[in-house]
Parts: C-alpha cells; structure tokens; sequence
C-alpha cells in the first residue's frame, strides 16, 4: 500500500513531467513549502499546488492564491476529478 505522502509525491513529479515536456523550466519545492511546484516559460512564473486526491476543500487554495498575488505570478491548481487530471488556472 502507498502512503499518503508517496502518493503525493509520486503526483507532483507526474505533474513536473508534464509541464518539462510543455517546455517550462520546473522546481520542486522542498516539503511542498511553501507550494508544490515553480515553473517558469518565457520569463512567466507559475506556482503550481498539486492535489493527488480527489475534490480538495476550496481551503486547500488559499496559500496558492494569496502567494501568486503577493508575487505577480500565475497560480496552477492541479487535481483529480473523477480519475483524470485537472489543471485549473486561477
């Protein structure tokens, strides 16, 4: 059986591949702290907060958003709805 936090570990990489084959450049935050994930592409920074299970409490967003404001850039929400992957820009 996986872990909780494997699972979410082994989410966040899925997600960093997929976003280092759309061509931006992907850091993995240590202990998802303060986000999962920074990419950047064509000097545009997106903070990205990956969820691997389904339905997250809109409450599980608000670090995202507040950071993203506070910087000037972009915010990712990425989960899971019904077994597929949802990217949801914010």
């Amino acid at each position: 059986m996986v872990s909780s936090k494997r699972k979410g570990t082994n989410f966040e990489n899925y997600v960093k591949r997929k976003l280092l084959e759309l061509g931006y450049v992907v850091f993995r935050c240590a202990a998802s702290k303060p986000i999962d994930l920074i990419a950047v592409k064509d000097g545009s920074v997106v903070l990205v907060e990956c969820k691997a299970f389904e339905n997250p409490p809109k409450s599980s967003w608000s670090k995202l958003l507040e950071l993203a404001q506070r910087c000037g850039a972009k915010a990712l929400k990425v989960y899971k709805k019904r077994g597929k992957v949802v990217l949801e820009w914010v």
